[in-house]
C-alpha cells in the first residue's frame, strides 16, 4: 500500500488555515461581547436619567405659586452661580408614614407653610442632588436630601437654555410660562471624566415638566 506523507509546505498552510479560523472567532467573540457591554452601560445610564427625571417630575408636579409674584419655580445658586433650579410646594408631613403627601386643601398664597425642593448639579463634588429648605415657621419637616447621579457631566446652563443636538453641559434648565412650566435636559456618561468613546457611551435625556401652578392659567 502507497502512503502519502504530509509536505511540510502543506502542514504550514493547514497551519496557517487554522489560525485564520481561530484569530476569526476570536475576533467575533471580542466584538460580540464589547458590544454587549456598551448595550449594558448605555442602559444602565439611560435608566440613571429617567430615574432622575421621574423624581423630578414628581415633585415639580406639586409646585405652586400665586398671582402676587411668588413664582413657583427659581434658579438655584450655590456660590453666586445657578446649578440648578428650586420648586415651591405645598406638602404636609404624614407622621403615621413619614414621608410628605400633597395637602387636600392647598395654601398657594401661604408661604409660611411651605417648602423649597432643589435639583442642582453641586459643582463641588459635581454629583447631581435633591434638597429641601424649610420656607417658614410653618412649614413641615423637610423631606430627606439625597445623590440622585453621580453619571451627570459638568455643567448647568439656567434658566432659559434647552438642550442642543449636540449638549456640551450635565443639566439644562429652561423656564416657560411664567416661570410655572421647566423644560429640562441631563446628559449623562458612563464614565464622565473621560470623552466619549463606545466604551464609555453618553445619553441625552430632556422632558417638560408642569407644576400645578400651570393647570391653573
Amino acid at each position: 500500500m502507497r502512503r502519502h506523507a504530509i509536505t511540510l509546505l502543506e502542514l504550514l498552510i493547514a497551519i496557517i488555515l487554522l489560525s485564520t479560523v481561530v484569530m476569526a472567532v476570536s475576533s467575533i467573540s471580542l466584538f460580540s461581547q464589547h458590544h454587549t457591554v456598551s448595550a449594558s452601560r448605555r442602559a444602565d445610564l439611560q435608566n440613571d436619567v429617567s430615574l432622575v427625571i421621574t423624581h423630578m417630575g414628581k415633585y415639580v408636579a406639586q409646585g405652586v405659586g400665586d398671582q402676587s409674584g411668588n413664582v413657583a419655580l427659581v434658579e438655584h445658586k450655590t456660590g453666586g452661580n445657578a446649578d440648578g433650579f428650586s420648586v415651591r410646594v405645598d406638602l404636609q408631613t404624614d407622621l403615621n408614614k413619614g414621608h410628605g403627601n400633597l395637602q387636600t386643601t392647598p395654601t398657594p398664597g401661604n408661604l409660611d407653610d411651605d417648602l423649597w425642593l432643589h435639583y442642582y448639579l453641586d459643582p463641588n463634588d459635581n454629583n447631581f442632588k435633591f434638597a429641601c429648605t424649610q420656607i417658614g415657621p410653618d412649614s413641615p419637616a423637610c423631606l430627606a436630601g439625597e445623590i440622585l447621579s453621580k453619571k451627570i457631566i459638568a455643567g448647568t446652563k439656567c434658566c432659559d437654555q434647552v438642550m442642543p443636538l449636540n449638549p456640551d453641559t450635565g443639566f439644562y434648565i429652561n423656564f416657560t410660562d411664567n416661570a410655572t412650566v421647566v423644560e429640562v435636559g441631563l446628559v449623562a456618561r458612563y464614565d464622565k471624566t473621560i470623552d466619549i468613546s463606545t466604551d464609555n457611551p453618553q445619553v441625552e435625556l430632556k422632558n417638560r415638566l408642569y407644576t400645578r401652578s400651570s393647570s391653573n392659567r
